[in-house]
């Protein structure tokens, strides 16, 4: 994916405001499980980003770009974690180049994930709400 360099999003610096570099990973991985889950039958989910946590490393002079990959094994455990608790909460990181390949940026980012169709527990005593 391309993170284009615009007037509209220059800073003071000439270079890509820290914002827009993030703006542009936050919704990756909640997007691409909720579509994977949908096509496995799941459809009834809420998706978020639970936490990030982003490190710029060079400054971004020129567009920049990133890719996201999601191995068998993080699909296979994150199916198995939806199925068996009806949630997932899975961190994940991003790196973010430039066109000459410089790392100017990582991110972890932690995802929350909920099947709706599955009940929570109700409380008993063990585990009630404390007020």
């Amino acid at each position: 994916m391309k993170i284009h360099k615009s007037l509209l999003n220059r800073n003071s610096n000439g270079t890509i405001f820290g914002g827009t570099i993030f703006a542009a990973i936050d919704p990756i991985h909640t997007l691409l499980f909720d579509q994977i889950f949908r096509r496995k039958g799941i459809k009834r989910t809420v998706t978020w980003l639970k936490s990030a946590r982003i490190e710029y490393l060079k400054p971004g002079r020129k567009s920049l770009y990133f890719s996201v990959r999601i191995s068998d094994e993080e699909l296979n455990r994150a199916l198995q974690a939806i199925t068996e608790s009806g949630k997932l909460v899975q961190t994940f990181e991003v790196l973010i180049y430039d066109a000459n390949d410089t790392l100017c940026a990582r991110s972890a980012n932690e995802i929350y994930i909920r099947d709706l169709s599955v009940k929570e527990p109700l409380p008993t005593s063990d585990n009630k709400l404390q007020i």
